[in-house]
């Protein structure tokens, strides 16, 4: 209903609010009324001219507003390898009934479910175009959803990326104990730490099985080399150590998930650890033997046996020491160097 007109007022190209609105597209009249102030609106009975409505009748198109439907969006499902490049595409259809403004449609990866890129499209009522996403790559192993989406609508797909990896650990030694474990090479293509297992455990689905030693978090992608590892409580004695990857949770103490798999398999490598006694030289057999006498200034020998019980090779000065009341004195030194058990 209007405002109040005056009389012999006209009223020209009137925009008169609907309330409730006009959904569908239908014939509505307009009707002239006398004034009635008690009544809502002041709407009082209509106005007659000859016994007949003062009234005209014309036909409400409505329009559906512009809505950029994303359709076929292909591929629908895929799984890529790390690094791969493919195509994403999807149309992109008008369905209302009035010309478009231009959107920005956008390439989006979820979970994190930024825009990676985007293409401007302006279409016209009813138009229909085609956006496609060349060279799409996705370097971090994982399962994601792959949208096109407008300002309106928005199609997913289910991305694969298979998750890869690799590591490698040779056989080493130490003398005594160590509290390092050196990995000769590791690499995957998620975020993760490599963990020092006692023996062999390729397989084990318990991520804290016989765990020595967890290094810091390694990046998605970045392949290392020669990661000394330390351990928590070092190794002793010769044995078989296993360099096991695992997806790196933040949430976690140590930073420490589940063993890396690739293809299903656990990725880990088996070395042998030699932990070698430290050279030990021991003097035995003296001769003379305790208690033996000689005059003043006559020539005696004086001979051992030296033995390095060790596993390493050992160079050492021997010396020969007279012990008289008033202190020692080095009479005598010969450098001898022995194999491990010589």
């Amino acid at each position: 209903v209007s405002p109040v007109f005056e009389a012999d007022q006209s009223a020209n190209n009137e925009a008169i609010e609907i309330d409730p609105a006009f959904n569908d597209t239908q014939n509505v009249t307009a009707m002239l009324h006398e004034v009635n102030e008690s009544a809502a609106n002041n709407l009082g009975p209509a106005l007659e001219i000859g016994g007949e409505p003062v009234a005209d009748s014309a036909n409400l198109t409505v329009l559906d507003p512009a809505f950029y439907a994303v359709e076929d969006l292909s591929p629908e499902t895929t799984t890529q390898q790390s690094g791969a490049e493919f195509d994403v595409s999807a149309t992109i259809n008008n369905t209302g009934d009035v010309d478009g403004e231009t959107q920005a449609i956008e390439l989006r990866l979820e979970p994190d479910g930024d825009a990676v890129t985007n293409q401007s499209v302006s279409l016209n009522a009813s138009e229909t175009t085609t956006v496609t996403f060349e060279n799409v790559s996705v370097a971090v192993g994982d399962e994601y959803n792959h949208t096109i989406a407008s300002a309106n609508d928005s199609a997913s797909g289910s991305l694969t990326v298979p998750i890869e990896g690799s590591v490698s650990i040779d056989d080493q030694q130490s003398i005594g104990p160590t509290s390092t474990i050196n990995v000769s090479s590791a690499e995957a293509n998620v975020e993760y730490v490599i963990a020092i297992h006692e023996d062999d455990v390729a397989g084990d689905d318990s991520k804290n099985f016989d765990i020595r030693g967890v290094s810091p978090i390694i990046e998605a992608n970045n392949a290392t080399t020669n990661v000394d590892v330390g351990l928590d409580t070092a190794f002793e004695d010769s044995q078989n150590v296993t360099a096991m990857l695992h997806e790196a949770d933040r949430d976690d103490e140590r930073n420490l998930g589940q063993p890396l798999q690739a293809d299903g398999v656990v990725v880990n490598d088996t070395a042998n650890l030699t932990v070698l006694e430290p050279a030990n030289v021991q003097v035995s057999d003296l001769q003379p033997t305790d208690g033996s006498s000689f005059l003043v200034e006559e020539s005696f020998g004086v001979s051992a046996n030296i033995t390095n019980t060790g596993d390493v090779d050992a160079t050492q000065e021997i010396q020969l020491v007279i012990n008289p009341d008033d202190g020692a004195n080095i009479t005598a030194t010969q450098t001898e160097t022995l194999t491990d058990g010589e």
